[in-house]
This record gives structure tokens, C-alpha cells and sequence, in this order.
């Protein structure tokens, strides 16, 4: 809820979505201590997925991060913990004409490109509509592959959509560097065009998965 957390401080209203019971404990543990915040908060205890049954893992050296397993990865997929999962559409919550959304972070651990597929028109421009103008997400190809989805096609998501997608090549040092001082993610400066997505997925080293800012241009 880091991010949930300092958007309410900076006075913006929140929607937000986790379904890890511990989590949002955690969160409205942090709200207790920050009065006041919950009034710009709509949380929803759900996971968000194009898929209808799946259940939700978790190991114990990292309990507090969960990964959908859907169809074939709920028998291949090996963690500790398998529950099951209240799941939702995000065009449940978000549709074209509603409320303008100016920011949307995504870290759904490889299944993020589910979560757009459940909301397609959203982030579609159309007379009386604008998408979310900007878009954080972390990527990591090898969790997305593991899922069932191609990294290349999520890139192509916000490129056929008008975004601009910008990363920034940091080591790990300067993340917790970064994290302690809480500045949260470095800002990316790197712009990826469209005839590089291919070539950067296949020579990009994924070991610390980087975050990709989506902008939507003009």
C-alpha cells in the first residue's frame, strides 16, 4: 500500500484493489496512523483478472506477495500456500465516461496484461473519454511468460493504445537507496519505441525487473 498510501497523503482519492487479507490489514493499519486518509480511499479486497477461476499463491519467505494461478499453473506452479480468491472484472469498476483517472499503477506479478485485457475499452480513446494519462507498471518477461502471457503483446497494449512507454536502467544499490529515502521508484528517462520492443525484451537483463512508465501522448 506504499503507493496508495503517499497518492492519499498528496491529497488524491484512491481506488485500489489487493486481495491478500495480510495486506490489507497491513494498510488499514497505516491508515489507523494517518487520520483522515481513509475519507479519499475506495479499497476493494479483490483480485483482477480477464480469468474467471483461479486461485491465489503465496510462499512464506515473501507471504505479503501473492501471484494468481489460473487453469494449468494452479497443478504446475509450485507454492506453499494456495487459496482461493474473490475475483473481478476491472470494467466492474472502471468504464468509459466515469470518473477521470489520472494515474494507474500495476504490480500483479506477470498477470497485469489480464488485468487490462478485463477493462479493454477503458484504455481506449473515444469521443467523451480519456484513458488514465499515465501508467506505472513493473514488467518482468520471465513472471508473464510463467502466466501464460507475451511480454511483447503488453508492450504493444500501450503502444496501439498512443502511450509512450519510458524505463530507466538502475541497479539494485540505487533502488534501496532510493526506497530508504522514500522516493519510491527512480523516474524512467529511457524512451522505448515500438521497433524496439522485441530487441530490448531479448537483451535487457530482467534480474531486478525494471518499471515502465506509460504516457499518453496527444
Amino acid at each position: 500500500g506504499w503507493y496508495t498510501l503517499l497518492a492519499l497523503s498528496l491529497g488524491h482519492r484512491v481506488l485500489a484493489f489487493e486481495p491478500m487479507s495480510d495486506n490489507v490489514q497491513l494498510l488499514r493499519h497505516s491508515l489507523c496512523l494517518n487520520p483522515g486518509l481513509d475519507e479519499r480511499l475506495e479499497l476493494h479486497e479483490v483480485a483482477l483478472s480477464e480469468n474467471a477461476d483461479c486461485l491465489l499463491g503465496s510462499n512464506s519467505q515473501n507471504a505479503g506477495d501473492g501471484v494468481l494461478l489460473c487453469e494449468e499453473q494452479v497443478q504446475s506452479m509450485t507454492h506453499e500456500s494456495k487459496a482461493e480468491v474473490a475475483l473481478k472484472r476491472l470494467d466492474a469498476f472502471l468504464q468509459p465516461g466515469g470518473p477521470q483517472v489520472d494515474l494507474l499503477k500495476i504490480d500483479v506479478e506477470g498477470h497485469e496484461l489480464a488485468v487490462l485485457r478485463s477493462a479493454e475499452a477503458f484504455f481506449r480513446r473515444t469521443p467523451g473519454h480519456k484513458p488514465p494519462a499515465y501508467i506505472i507498471s513493473e514488467i518482468n518477461p520471465e513472471a508473464m511468460r510463467s502466466a501464460g502471457y507475451d511480454p511483447l503483446e503488453y508492450l504493444t497494449f500501450f503502444a496501439d493504445r498512443g502511450y509512450q512507454i519510458a524505463y530507466k536502467e538502475v541497479q539494485w544499490e540505487q533502488y534501496k537507496v532510493a526506497w530508504r529515502k522514500g522516493q519510491g521508484s527512480p523516474r524512467a528517462e529511457q524512451v522505448l519505441p515500438r521497433r524496439e520492443f522485441s530487441a530490448w525484451l531479448k537483451t535487457y537483463d530482467f534480474t531486478i525487473p525494471p518499471t515502465i512508465e506509460c504516457q499518453l501522448l496527444p
